[in-house]
């Protein structure tokens, strides 16, 4: 007799992630049943729906380019290093949004999602970027401003995009430029506002 086929904790999570983005009220048998699981083996690995959620929609972890603007400005024109960023977050936001709009459609709030983390994710990459801003305006290589107000715009321009894209998901005919080309243009539009004076082009 065949021993019956071990399932990760991941390829459950990647099943649950599936089922709650498509129906934030997806049941536990629902998703038992896509992999081939019992109810009971799932509440064994991750306790409750509400741990197995929080689990599959991975929200405690800060944005995984805080540690890219840790690193910089480095050498390399500023611009470049904008769109680095840029792409990073907006796909990012992109990954979050409906992650975040899931949990709250049943009803968990964001001290759950971050799991109480005491300086919640979002304000770590906040800061960081803030940081990042504040190098680059030290150096001479972004005009002189409030690091602040840069980094909550330059975020700004990728988390509203990330929102309206979800809210018009059911739409066919929502106009979506390509990622690529809507990250250059924000960064086009960003580096004339930020750019040494003397420095334009």
């Amino acid at each position: 007799m065949s021993r019956p086929r071990q399932v990760s904790d991941e390829e459950i999570l990647e099943a649950a992630r599936a089922c709650f983005l498509d129906d934030p009220n997806a049941s536990t048998v629902t998703i038992a049943q896509r992999i081939g699981l019992s109810q009971a083996a799932l509440f064994k690995r991750f306790g409750t729906k509400l741990g197995l959620m929080l689990a599959a929609m991975g929200m405690k972890d800060g944005p995984p380019w805080i540690e890219l603007a840790k690193q910089g400005p480095d050498d390399r024109p500023i611009p470049e290093q904008l769109l680095e960023l840029g792409l990073a977050i907006d796909g990012f936001f992109g990954w979050m949004i409906p992650r975040v709009a899931a949990m709250k459609a049943v009803g968990i709030g964001f001290r759950q999602m971050f799991g109480n983390a005491r300086v919640p994710p979002p304000v770590r990459g906040y800061e960081a970027l803030r940081d990042w801003f504040a190098r680059g305006v030290t150096a001479g290589r972004i005009r002189p401003g409030d690091p602040s107000g840069l980094a909550i715009s330059f975020l700004g321009m990728f988390q509203g995009r990330a929102f309206w894209r979800h809210a018009t998901a059911g739409y066919p005919d929502a106009p979506f430029p390509d990622d690529a080309a809507y990250v250059q243009h924000v960064v086009d539009l960003f580096w004339r506002g930020v750019v040494p004076e003397g420095d334009e082009p």
